[in-house]
């Protein structure tokens, strides 16, 4: 058992950045079109909520090849594991119960008629903290959107937009010609509904001036003397900085000043346990009596 006194400089947020890793949906539609939207609608998600500063979405490509990794040596894997493998704070794991694209015709077809359209997406899914597994909020998004503009179709012929109607999976998903479609405005709408679920759980932190320590190093083990009063989370993640090189003038030998901390390690913790006291790990690299802590 080591003790250690780790100043440091005037905390001011339990955590920053909050990185997060988007699994692969199941697919409750029947679906059999060209796109794989198992993991294409997650990976349009990661892309919308990687447009909040606060967010660090892990690319989908590492998401799957990790998966498939672990599938092999894991066959009854946890979410916990996979998080941790991952290096992420949260996981959303979620159903496509909905994925369609409809028309329906007024009028007879070989006289002229008039072509409708219509789309809904629907999601659900959950938003799950990787440190302890518990489900930190359900997420849920819906689009349904309608072609009002009705297509009209005379002596059988099919009108521009029934074409496109049957043209769409030769579009690539998630580009701006498949936005523009009906079926990528109602994915739009319900992705955007289950990105303002995430921000509603995961928000910015609140701030503290109050000076935090770390007062305990036992292996792998760091305990703060940061708790829930401080707004401490599990999954928070502080960096641990070596004070930089003292810098000196070659010539005279008089003290410049120093570099640069150098980050050396980092911790996360896993459970806080009082207050003022949590319970971290150490994630990668070291911690020693000595150097900076700061709040990832």
């Amino acid at each position: 058992m080591q003790a250690l006194l780790l100043a440091l400089s005037f905390w001011t947020g339990a955590f920053g950045v909050q990185r997060i890793a988007v699994l692969p949906f199941e697919d409750r539609t029947g679906f059999e079109g060209p796109w794989n939207i198992r993991v294409e609608i997650p990976r349009l998600l990661g892309e919308r909520l990687g447009e909040n500063p606060n967010y660090s979405v892990m690319p989908m490509d590492t998401v799957v090849a990790v998966l498939q990794k672990r599938a092999a040596r894991y066959p009854r894997d946890t979410l916990m594991a996979i998080g941790r493998e991952l290096d992420v704070d949260y996981l959303i794991v979620g159903t496509i119960e909905k994925f369609s694209l409809s028309r329906f015709m007024v009028g007879a077809r070989m006289l002229g008629g008039y072509w409708s359209y219509s789309s809904t997406v629907k999601l659900k899914g959950q938003l799950v903290r990787a440190a302890d597994g518990k489900v930190m909020g359900e997420l849920k998004g819906e689009g349904n959107v309608a072609d009002r503009d009705l297509g009209l179709s005379l002596l059988g012929r099919r009108p521009e937009k029934d074409r496109q109607f049957y043209g769409i999976g030769n579009l690539e998903f998630g580009s701006e010609e498949f936005r523009r479609t009906i079926l990528g405005k109602a994915l739009d709408e319900a992705l955007a509904e289950i990105k303002a679920e995430v921000e509603k759980v995961l928000v910015p932190p609140k701030h503290t001036s109050r000076r935090a320590l770390v007062v305990l190093v036992d292996g792998w083990t760091v305990y703060l003397n940061l708790g829930y009063e401080d707004g401490v989370e599990p999954g928070d993640r502080f960096g641990v900085y070596e004070e930089g090189e003292i810098l000196r003038d070659p010539d005279t030998g008089e003290v410049l000043g120093r570099a640069d901390p150098r980050k050396v390690g980092e911790i996360q913790v896993v459970v806080v346990k009082a207050p003022q006291l949590s319970k971290a790990r150490l994630v990668r690299g070291k911690a020693r009596k000595g150097p900076e802590l700061r709040p990832e």
